[in-house]
């Protein structure tokens, strides 16, 4: 990796991996939304795999050169979209004031990453790919902003599900809520660990977390949400 304190390096993926990760993620979302009963949290399960599948996508398109620019735009607004969401699932299980508080603040912060992203066309304003990797430079003060928003939401979700978890009374909202915390953590364990290894790793929080995603995805489909949904009537 290289360290480049004007760059910050997305090493996720070969174009041939992330074509197999956006298409598996797609299809998830659709197994979910044709296995199971539309409710709310069906939906936001739904569109957190929809989400996760849209920054690969990014990806390709960028590494494509295909208007890398504007979807570089469009994966950062879709890792921004998959915080209030996650926050929401959680609340969805476990309705108490602080999972309300916690997922409206969340929806605020996003949010306003998310205007920035669509409204300041140099919000992302360095675009390259480099075979199996993607380098993005933000605009100036962003990059830190944004490292706090998704890492700092990362860590309170994980808590509030485990606590949610330990209320829980149904069996089956108690495993799909560990399970939950679980996948988040198929995201930040890893970075934690890099990071007290190598602290220059600091400025590459996307590229180890997206790495992960595909892990997060398989955890979503068959554990979150057979332990959460109401199967369909057949």
């Amino acid at each position: 990796m290289k360290n480049d304190s004007q760059n910050r390096r997305l090493a996720c993926f070969s174009p041939l991996v992330m074509l197999l990760t956006f298409s598996f993620e797609f299809l998830a979302a659709a197994f979910i939304a044709w296995r199971y009963k539309l409710n709310r949290r069906a939906v936001l399960i739904i569109a957190m795999l929809i989400n996760l599948g849209l920054f690969q996508i990014a990806e390709w398109q960028v590494c494509a050169n295909s208007g890398a620019q504007l979807w570089a735009r469009i994966g950062f607004i879709g890792t921004a979209l998959l915080i209030p969401l996650g926050l929401g699932v959680v609340q969805n299980m476990d309705r108490t004031r602080l999972t309300r508080a916690a997922t409206l603040l969340a929806w605020i912060t996003a949010g306003s990453f998310i205007a920035w992203f669509i409204f300041v066309p140099n919000s992302v304003h360095f675009v390259f790919c480099g075979g199996n990797y993607s380098i993005y430079r933000l605009a100036p003060g962003l990059e830190v902003a944004y490292a706090f928003f998704y890492w700092g939401w990362l860590l309170v979700t994980m808590i509030l599900a485990l606590c949610s978890a330990r209320r829980a009374a149904d069996s089956r909202i108690k495993r799909a809520l560990v399970w939950f915390a679980i996948g988040y953590a198929t995201f930040v364990g890893p970075t934690l660990i890099s990071n007290a290894a190598a602290p220059q790793t600091l400025r590459a929080i996307p590229s180890i977390l997206c790495g992960f995603a595909i892990i997060f995805a398989i955890i979503l489909v068959t554990i979150v949400a057979p332990a959460s949904l109401q199967p369909r009537k057949r």
